[in-house]
């Protein structure tokens, strides 16, 4: 697809005053697809908007047809690779609007992802963000399953004590930031995204902070269309995927805890933690389970989902039991899609 395909939407003036909405694209080595992120943006029913696209050290030319787009409401910044959560952090910095949206370099917006977004903030003023559907590239299935497995019914979730972990996970599962309309200043109050080198889960950091501290709204109308083949974190990995950063250091997330969610929020890291060290022993990678397993579990938590796996996986012994898992896998079906699984 060449750059000078490109249709500007109906706004080609330059941008006099602050504009409704920033969208930060972070791009890294994604030429194929950059452009259509970039058109799905221009053609937003809502125009009254400014395009930030974060090129964080691209090697394949994606930058150059970012750059050559002739929108005045879109920007390009360069900065060496450091990762999509410095990516969007440099994005965010920059941005000028009351409102921010996050959309991978990969993935696109529908032309009402904008309007119904923001429809619902204005309709909700507490929620400080909006989690929508979204609808797979290619194929454009929209996994039902996904939203039933997360335990979210649409409306605005807002944590309490009385809240189950099992929800909490079902939450975090489900958000992606390709489908997350945020108010600006909560992103910025919470510290925006997890860098440190992080390649995974520095969103999940940012959105925990947030569920913790005040409401999201959730639905599932498919406003979005994420890139099954193209995305880093749904592709089928050779490897086990890198441990989410709160599980590394739990004090990114526990110093901004309300005290009354302390409970919860350990309840969910044991989940989380049983999950991940699953994942490492089926790819055999029994040392990192075990330390997650030492650092989060104890006897008295046998009741919950996947306590036996993580501790199997947490041996030697699971290596064989991987490498066959793995093997079976490969035989059959296609492998479930790698993200954070409810």
């Amino acid at each position: 697809m060449a750059a000078a395909a490109f249709e500007v939407g109906p706004h080609t003036g330059s941008i006099t005053q602050m504009p409704l909405v920033s969208v930060v694209v972070p791009l890294y080595n994604k030429a194929r697809y950059v452009l259509r992120a970039l058109e799905s943006l221009a053609a937003q029913t809502v125009s009254d908007l400014e395009v930030i696209v974060v090129d964080d050290g691209s090697t394949d030319g994606g930058d150059r047809i970012a750059e050559a787009i002739r929108d005045s409401r879109f920007r390009l910044l360069r900065q060496t690779n450091a990762g999509p959560g410095a990516a969007r952090n440099r994005g965010l910095r920059e941005a000028r609007a009351p409102f921010v949206g996050f959309l991978d370099a990969d993935d696109r917006w529908l032309p009402h992802f904008l309007s119904e977004n923001l429809a619902l903030l204005e309709r909700h003023p507490t929620a400080a963000a909006v989690c929508c559907g979204w609808c797979e590239d290619p194929g454009g299935a929209f996994p039902a399953k996904w939203w039933r497995d997360c335990n979210t019914n649409e409306g605005l979730v807002a944590l309490s004590p009385g809240t189950k972990a099992r929800d909490m996970v079902g939450m975090i599962a489900y958000t992606n930031p390709s489908t997350i309309l945020a108010r600006t200043q909560s992103v910025l109050k919470w510290g925006g995204f997890y860098e440190a080198g992080s390649r995974y889960g520095e969103d999940a950091a940012l959105y925990l902070k947030m569920f913790l501290n005040e409401p999201f709204y959730f639905h599932p109308r498919q406003l979005a269309a994420m890139d099954v083949e193209a995305s880093e974190l749904c592709r089928n990995y050779r490897t086990a995927r890198p441990v989410e950063p709160f599980l590394l250091d739990e004090s990114v997330v526990l110093d901004a805890c309300p005290p009354e969610l302390l409970p919860l929020l350990r309840q969910f890291l044991k989940a989380r933690a049983c999950k991940t060290a699953s994942v490492l022993g089926y790819w055999g990678d029994w040392r990192g389970a075990n330390e997650l397993a030492r650092r989060y579990l104890s006897a008295r938590d046998w009741q919950m989902p996947f306590f036996a796996l993580a501790v199997l996986s947490s041996s030697p012994l699971v290596m064989p039991i991987g490498w066959a898992a793995r093997s079976l896998t490969q035989l059959g079906a296609a492998p479930a899609r790698d993200s954070r699984e409810a």
